[in-house]
């Protein structure tokens, strides 16, 4: 009785709007309402999320958590917004809905495991390059820069590491020893943190929620521009830089073929100790036209743009050269 009704009162709003359509789009608007309809009392496919039980800690009831599956162990994923995840670690919901961002054993898990993913991306780059063990800097641009999704997997970064944790006071007086954790790697610097799912690991972080980390950020990078004024001055896109063994480089960004905004560098010198002012001037005039000329060759795209400048930390830097 009811299937007919549907399709009576269908029939007739179909034909109250055939008037509107031309034929070929009717046809296409009868179709989709029929599909529409069938689906409606046809069977939907099954779809399963793993799920898992948590109790203990602050919890009145028992938490679903959502979980990953990785190596055939469970992962759980800490999000700051998750309040089931906050009630479980004692945090006051009614005070403060995101009352977890506030809490800095977040951060230190988070500079734990980028610092872990440094390092195999640093020791592919090096590996890749020899040389890189001679600029320092140079490693450090390719870890923070915009092409990080793409060193993570080149530098084959393991799926899950290991990371521990060292010894913390609580707030209440109680020392906690050192706890080691299997988490997830991620390109992503400020990816929530997904971590084995053990009743050790929540226990670890319900005590380390309590402990007041010190949690210090990187310094912003200094320019030297103060330095230059007396240097000669460089034809655009070129750039000075001055490094903290004191040698000297030119730089420049560059569009590659794939539209991606990389950096290319070339010494000018290992120290500027003792180096006369004319002789600079010739080392720095050699280098200009070298790195001009490698300008010309391989940035492609029009003009440079000055954003990609103050946006340098995020800019990869892929080619190095000494001049000769």
């Amino acid at each position: 009785m009811c299937l007919d009704y549907i399709f009576v009162s269908l029939v007739n709003v179909i034909g109250c709007i055939a008037t509107f359509f031309c034929p070929s789009c009717f046809h296409k608007l009868v179709e989709q309402l029929f599909l529409i309809v069938c689906m409606e009392f046809v069977a939907k496919p099954f779809s399963m999320t793993r799920t898992l039980v948590v109790e203990g800690g602050w919890l009145t009831k028992p938490w679903i958590a959502d979980v990953k599956v990785v190596d055939n162990h469970d992962y759980i994923m800490l999000h700051v917004t998750d309040r089931s995840l906050a009630k479980a670690l004692g945090m006051d919901l009614k005070a403060n809905r995101s009352q977890l961002g506030t809490c800095k054993v977040f951060d230190v898990m988070q500079k734990l495991r980028n610092e872990a993913v440094d390092q195999f991306i640093v020791q592919a780059y090096r590996e890749k390059d020899p040389m890189a063990d001679d600029e320092p800097s140079t490693s450090e641009n390719v870890v923070n820069s915009r092409g990080r999704e793409l060193a993570f997997a080149e530098a084959n970064v393991p799926t899950t590491i290991t990371i521990t944790f060292p010894p913390f006071v609580t707030s209440d007086g109680d020392r906690v020893e050192s706890h080691t954790m299997k988490v997830v790697t991620t390109p992503r610097r400020n990816a929530y943190m997904t971590i084995e799912a053990t009743s050790e690991n929540l226990d670890w972080l319900l005590k380390a929620c309590l402990a007041d980390w010190d949690v210090q950020k990187a310094p912003k990078r200094t320019r030297n521009i103060d330095f230059f004024e007396s240097w000669p001055t460089l034809c655009k896109p070129l750039k000075y830089q001055k490094n903290a063994n004191n040698s000297v480089c030119i730089y420049c960004y560059y569009r590659a073929e794939n539209h991606v905004w990389k950096r290319h560098q070339s010494h000018v010198t290992d120290s500027v100790d003792g180096i006369e002012g004319h002789v600079a001037e010739a080392m720095v005039k050699r280098c200009e036209k070298e790195m001009l000329a490698w300008y010309s060759e391989h940035h492609h795209g029009g003009a440079w743009d000055e954003t990609v400048d103050a946006n340098s930390d995020q800019v990869s830097v892929d080619h190095i050269s000494d001049p000769a």
